[in-house]
């Protein structure tokens, strides 16, 4: 009995060795593929099945005869893996694309100097495949029109050539592995990774970025420093985000111009002339039009189809007034002047060229290459001081008068940047020879004849306090103010090297201040309580402690305290800006410099309107 049940477990196990084997060469047979595979796994789950019914104690050597057949079935699997395509040597052919697309020179060795710089990989395209760098020159083109900026400024060709590279390498990115594929392939890359950096070129010149804030003062390479920015930041998308300027504005008009082009779809209402016949208190059939137009741009009526000019139409006549940079009169009916409706009857496709037009400003703008400095914007008649993107004080200011003389605006304010060196309280105002010629001896003139004196206009003005300089000489006559109440500087000024000669300064016509549009200057900016601005600067450059010392609110000596670091000033013209609220606020463009833009725009509407 002994040796029968050994026979028989020699038996079991020998034919449970046989089934595993069996199974073995079918999991062999597997890896090849095909109908073979599934019929091999069935077998070998039948015959298992079998095996272990017929013995219990055959388990273990059939798990691990299971485990070697799956370890041998992986380490086969992993030999048969094709290996990558070999990508072929880039050198010969970026060296080749150096010409082939219209880059200026400096540029295109900056970009063959990357390339070499990456192993001769590629920089936008390394490879052959489309990267978040490259995307990034498309992602600037796609914010182009949000910015202002037409796309039919870029070269139609390029934009198109590299649009297809795009949706091609996306396709199949990589490299084929054949010879001849893969030639024609590292031709295309190479000439595109130049059409990329023509294309942000273009891009930028089409912003019309003289300069950014990415390297101030350096306006000679900067097209080299922008480009340079997309090649080697990372992420590449801080070059798009470095070329906007840093102050929440720009942001704003983004969005406003979206909104304002949207309603141009459907424009604005158009106010008849007749509508400044109507009266308070009673009804006009040209009210309901200004009701639906002032509601346009954010203005709220209880009902648009009122007929009668009622107290809601006046309180949102005089805020229209207020925002329009109007004055506002007590009696109602002088709100409806020729000035409000002219100011209303701007079409909404001149709101979106004016907008275009200010943000390309803002690009441009010497505001976006400091973080400390003062910023005066003429048409907002106000002054910031800033730094970072804390604003510190604001204040009104008075800017240079629009009258022409000759074909050209005299009294204007200049838009330019400089650095306040000094401070001088107490100052002497030494006249102008234009205001003593065209202002001072004409009014004295018409004084001593009103009043019949028996003066000369030059020893009148000495008996209102001027020192008179050169009287014999005409055309080298000066006159000088001592400091004092009715010296026009006031009780401080604010200094700064330019070829104008203007300058910031207090006032003794303290009145102007009252008005809101403040043009009223010969072209010098005045400042509305000036102590505080004085205080701020010379504070934060620790030299404020002068003018306590020098007690110079105690005396009329003229007192220069300077600056040890110079504060920045720019003077900017800007016709637009949201306001907290986020009502969009259109400047008064009271020295005509939106003029072109908008002919241009009324240009094309007449031209659309007589083709319809």
């Amino acid at each position: 009995m002994r040796r029968s049940s050994r026979l028989q477990i020699f038996v079991t196990t020998a034919l449970t060795l046989l089934l595993v084997g069996c199974g073995q060469t079918a999991v062999e047979r597997a890896s090849d593929g095909g109908d073979a595979t599934a019929k091999a796994k069935t077998s070998q789950t039948e015959r298992q099945d079998k095996t272990e019914a017929v013995a219990e104690g055959a388990d273990t050597t059939t798990d691990e005869a299971a485990t070697g057949s799956k370890a041998g079935k992986n380490s086969k699997a992993e030999a048969k893996l094709p290996p990558p395509p070999k990508a072929p040597e880039m050198r010969p052919y970026l060296e080749q694309a150096v010409g082939t697309v219209r880059l200026p020179q400096a540029a295109a060795s900056m970009v063959r100097q990357a390339q070499v710089d990456a192993g001769d990989l590629g920089v936008f395209l390394p490879e052959a495949r489309w990267t978040e760098r490259a995307q990034a020159v498309l992602n600037l083109v796609d914010d182009l029109e949000s910015e202002g900026v037409r796309e039919s400024r870029l070269p139609e060709e390029l934009l198109k050539s590299v649009v297809e590279l795009r949706e091609d390498l996306l396709e199949s990115p990589g490299w084929t592995g054949g010879p001849n594929m893969d030639a024609v392939r590292a031709q295309r890359v190479a000439s595109g990774e130049l059409e990329l950096a023509a294309l942000w070129v273009a891009s930028i010149r089409a912003l019309k970025h003289d300069h950014s804030n990415l390297a101030p003062w350096s306006r000679r390479d900067m097209a080299q420093r922008i480009l340079n920015s997309v090649l080697r930041w990372h992420p590449p998308e801080a070059a798009v985000a470095a070329l906007r300027p840093p102050t929440d504005q720009y942001e704003k008009l983004m969005k406003s111009l979206t909104v304002y082009r949207k309603k141009a779809e459907k424009g604005f209402t158009h106010l008849p002339k007749t509508l400044r016949r109507a009266k308070p208190h009673r009804e006009h059939e040209a009210i309901p039009l200004l009701r639906k137009r002032l509601s346009e741009e954010g203005a709220v009526f209880t009902d648009l189809s009122v007929t009668k000019w009622d107290q809601e139409l006046t309180d949102a006549l005089r805020a229209e007034r207020e925002f329009r940079q109007l004055r506002s009169f007590k009696k109602w009916k002088r709100n409806i002047d020729r000035h409000l409706i002219t100011t209303l009857n701007i079409t909404a496709a001149e709101r979106v060229a004016q907008l275009e037009l200010n943000l390309e400003r803002w690009r441009k703008t010497d505001y976006n290459h400091f973080d400390y400095k003062v910023f005066v914007n003429l048409p907002d008649f106000h002054g910031e001081v800033w730094d970072g993107t804390e604003r510190l004080h604001r204040f009104k200011t008075v800017v240079g008068k629009r009258n022409v003389s000759k074909g050209r605006r005299i009294n204007a304010t200049p838009v330019l940047t400089a650095r306040i060196k000094r401070l001088v309280y107490n100052p002497t105002w030494t006249v102008p020879n234009r205001i003593i010629h065209d202002e001072l001896l004409p009014q004295a003139q018409k004084k001593i004849e009103k009043e019949g004196l028996e003066t000369t206009p030059l020893d009148y003005l000495r008996s209102k306090g001027y020192k008179v300089w050169n009287e014999d000489n005409i055309r080298k006559l000066k006159l000088r103010r001592a400091p004092g109440p009715d010296n026009a500087l006031g009780k401080v000024k604010f200094m700064f090297d330019n070829r104008y000669f203007v300058f910031l300064h207090d006032t003794n016509a303290k009145g102007k201040f009252g008005h809101r549009r403040r043009a009223l200057s010969h072209g010098c900016m005045r400042v509305h309580k000036p102590l505080d601005l004085a205080k701020l600067l010379l504070t934060r450059d620790g030299t404020f402690w002068k003018v306590k010392k020098l007690r110079v609110m105690n005396h009329r000596k003229e007192t220069p305290i300077y600056l040890k670091t110079t504060v920045p000033v720019v003077i900017d013209y800007i016709t637009a800006r949201v306001d907290q609220d986020g009502r969009t606020r259109f400047l008064w463009d009271m020295y005509a410099k939106d003029k072109p833009r908008l002919a241009m725009v009324r240009r094309g509407l007449k031209k659309k309107a007589r083709g319809m």
